[in-house]
């Protein structure tokens, strides 16, 4: 006689939390839903899993620079697979077109653009992306009811080169792949835009797209003149195009160091070509340090206005602290922007 056994299989499902930026990223946003095209009229965001394991976002927050939202709920985000977050009161107007993370304060996106990224739960940030009116194609769509797509998740860094308005008839593609959906070549190198210093020990160099932190926290990588070495460099969230670098003695005014760069990559893979910039510590202004040396008032059709200033101190002077403006009226002044 046979006997029978009862088998026990155990499903064993392997939950991890992003151990790397861009496992989850934001791959669409929808920051002007109105005039309606087809879709909810509330704001919302989609997000993809691009690796290879299921992540639980429980505890995870969309975020802008000033505010973020709610915790997520536990929710099981598979790889390859996309999940919208709106706010609570938008959640069951959603449900028709995929999965849906409701949440509570969920920021809310300005139609010209602003930087908003996804932290984790551990306070880590996954992804960041600073998206701008000029990343839509034409004037309509600009106007509202369409959203941002990205073209290639492989290439999550690579800024307004890699998004564009979704094409499909709805306005947008939440919960499933995007309309654009293709390849995109990021071969741009991370060139470096400014530098400046906060502290007489601290310094801050500005990049054009995010940095691989592999290369990018390396101190050989940074070097500065007059004796001066770097003791720390970290690399600041939430987009990671900026590396503050901490000296090993105070800067002194009225002097220029020049900075150099080597061996870095961005997080596309793309080395930036050893640079230098100069910075110095800015000295308080005063009267007359800067002067206006040139004037355009009256332009020819379709030219602007101008002022020129001229630093005529052996100082350097931090320009954010100065103000052009001009006179009311009632005698007191007016900043023009």
């Amino acid at each position: 006689m046979k006997k029978c056994f009862p088998l026990t299989f155990l499903l064993i499902v392997h939950l991890v939390a992003a151990q790397q930026r861009y496992d989850v990223v934001i791959d669409e946003i929808m920051p002007d839903p109105t005039p309606q095209i087809g879709l909810p009229a509330s704001e919302w965001i989609e997000l993809k899993n691009k690796s290879a394991v299921a992540i639980d976002l429980h505890g995870w927050r969309i975020c802008d620079l000033g505010s973020k939202s709610g915790a997520f709920p536990s929710f099981v985000l598979q790889p390859d697979s996309f999940v919208i977050i709106t706010g609570n009161a938008a959640t069951t107007n959603f449900l028709p077109f995929g999965a849906v993370i409701g949440v509570s304060a969920f920021p809310s996106l300005d139609n010209n653009g602003e930087t908003i990224f996804l932290q984790a739960a551990d306070g880590r940030v996954i992804h960041a992306i600073n998206y701008k009116l000029d990343w839509y194609p034409n004037d309509l769509k600009k106007e509202g009811g369409w959203s941002l797509e990205m073209r290639d998740t492989n290439h999550p860094c690579a800024d307004g080169d890699n998004w564009t308005a979704s094409i499909n008839q709805l306005g947008g593609t939440p919960g499933r792949q995007n309309s654009v959906n293709g390849l995109s070549n990021d071969n741009n190198a991370p060139g470096l835009l400014n530098a400046f210093t906060s502290d007489s020990v601290t310094i801050h160099l500005i990049f054009a797209s995010p940095l691989d932190s592999s290369s990018s926290t390396v101190l050989t990588n940074y070097a500065i003149d007059h004796g001066i070495l770097f003791t720390q460099v970290e690399l600041v969230p939430p987009l990671f195009n900026e590396a503050k670098l901490t000296t090993n003695t105070a800067l002194a005014e009225k002097l220029i160091y020049t900075i150099r760069t080597t061996g870095l990559r961005d997080c596309a893979g793309n080395s930036l070509l050893n640079e230098q910039i100069i910075t110095g510590k800015p000295s308080p202004v005063e009267q007359e340090d800067i002067i206006i040396n040139e004037i355009l008032f009256n332009p020819r059709t379709n030219g602007y206005d101008y002022v020129e200033l001229y630093n005529r101190s052996d100082k350097i002077i931090d320009a954010s602290v100065l103000s052009v403006c001009n006179r009311k009226t009632n005698g007191t002044l007016n900043a023009i922007t």
